[in-house]
């Protein structure tokens, strides 16, 4: 599973940098996003203490979220079964359930759910590769489909296809909450103009049918969005990415199927932006209105890269991140309308490891080569995808920095406002690190979420922040 997973990073590093060569020459941009003003924006650093195995930590919030608290506590490792998960969802019988990447019998991932409170783990299917069966493997999450049943995709596995993708082009699968009829639905073949390596999971359309995106492969090998049915048939590519001016590529999230029955969606590159730094766009599920809503362009202060999936606001508004961007590029929580209009920077964060300041509160650092002086925020850097919570706030997580180095759980106001870190990972010996994926609220109020590794092995952890 290793090789596979290293094949398949060196071949999109080296595509994506051929692609970005291509693309250079290209220059107009269609749109910027400005950073909003940080003029009343209180931001509140709070330190993890101890964090003890079945222990809460207490981790007061201050500035503008005082008179406020949030616990964290780490409530399960994943010790010797696995890493490297996708995002949880509640499913209707209060479980959580998600995917481990990495693990399994076989190396090839896991289907598993888990009780709120960390016990109850049990793996629902075991991946086993394409040389088994042609199972797929590396699960990149699941859905539950209005029939109760869970949906997801996996990047590598099912049918290979020869020298170009030997272990495999990713498949579709099904498997009930209680483990039983698993079921591989379709698998990508890689002949041309179809989809390769699908690296996000799926949503369902108000039609019954799934709908979701892959990493490469279409007409022009820049990625696609598909539909498929619940039971396999009527697949279709609805859109071929073209890496063109007018176009993006690489989609690395999921779609967002919105109230208005259009799905939207990002790409993690192109865009006529100058940088080619990835696009919103939207479709609706036959396939017609695909539209550019915004280009992330070349701008000092502007995100890049967005690779989470978007949300939908009470105001009708999307809500996202991008891994890279803004003041100190390490990335930005943004917000746009659905016609593409008042795209807004609502946080640039800071990446700080937490080093020391100088006596005017900044750190010394680098960005992209160049001698750079940061705020000493430690609110982390790369964030991943974002949540609404019963409050009406957003929530989510950066992977990396903070001032335990290890990523954070933060917290921000639709507009920008009451900016908050919430935990900074790791927060003691037996907590977790770099969180890799978005939050979900639970029927017990709390938010769940999981980091990639512990702080003391390279196995995933699970954490919940009460609120």
């Amino acid at each position: 599973m290793k090789t596979n997973q290293a094949r398949i990073a060196a071949q999109t590093t080296a595509n994506h940098s051929l692609q970005l060569c291509c693309l250079l020459t290209a220059g107009l941009f269609l749109s910027a996003c400005k950073p909003e003003a940080k003029a009343s924006r209180e931001t509140a650093i709070t330190r993890a203490d101890a964090v003890e195995a079945g222990k809460a930590n207490q981790v007061p919030a201050t500035g503008a979220n005082a008179g406020t608290q949030t616990r964290y506590q780490a409530i399960k490792n994943f010790d010797g079964l696995g890493s490297d998960p996708t995002m949880l969802i509640e499913g209707s019988d209060r479980d959580l359930y998600g995917t481990l990447r990495d693990g399994g019998s076989k190396g090839e991932g896991v289907v598993f759910k888990v009780n709120q409170d960390g016990s109850g783990y049990t793996v629902l299917h075991d991946f086993a590769g394409y040389a088994n069966g042609e199972d797929g493997s590396w699960p990149q999450g699941v859905v539950e489909g209005s029939d109760g049943v869970l949906y997801g995709t996996t990047q590598t596995g099912g049918h290979p296809d020869d020298l170009l993708n030997p272990t495999g082009n990713g498949t579709v699968f099904k498997v009930n909450q209680d483990g039983s009829d698993y079921t591989v639905l379709y698998r990508f073949p890689g002949r041309s103009g179809d989809g390769i390596a699908p690296w996000a999971g799926l949503v369902e359309g108000r039609d019954g049918a799934l709908y979701g995106t892959t990493l490469e492969g279409g007409t022009k090998n820049f990625g696609t969005v598909f539909k498929v049915n619940r039971d396999g048939n009527d697949y279709k590519v609805l859109h071929s990415f073209l890496a063109s001016e007018a176009d993006g590529f690489k989609p690395m999230a999921g779609l967002l199927p919105a109230s208005d029955g259009v799905l939207y969606g990002t790409t993690d590159g192109g865009g006529s932006g100058g940088g080619h730094n990835g696009t919103v766009f939207k479709i609706n599920s036959d396939g017609s209105g695909y539209e550019i809503l915004h280009c992330f362009p070349d701008q000092p202060h502007d995100g890049r890269m967005p690779r989470s999936r978007l949300l939908e606001g009470r105001d009708g508004a999307l809500y996202g991140t991008t891994q890279n961007g803004g003041t100190n590029d390490a990335g930005t929580v943004f917000k746009l309308n659905k016609d593409g209009s008042s795209c807004r920077i609502l946080h640039a964060f800071s990446g700080s490891l937490g080093s020391k300041p100088d006596p005017n509160g900044m750190i010394s650092g680098d960005r992209n080569g160049v001698p750079t002086k940061f705020s000493d925020e430690g609110d982390g850097s790369g964030p991943t995808g974002l949540v609404f919570g019963s409050d009406g706030a957003l929530y989510g997580t950066t992977e990396f920095h903070g001032r335990n180095g290890g990523g954070t759980a933060f917290k921000l106001n639709p507009d920008g406002s009451g900016f908050a870190v919430l935990h900074n990972f790791p927060g003691a010996e037996s907590d977790g690190r770099n969180p890799t994926a978005s939050m979900v609220q639970g029927s017990d109020g709390a938010l769940h979420g999981m980091t990639k590794i512990s702080n003391t092995n390279s196995y995933a952890t699970l954490f919940k922040l009460s609120l």
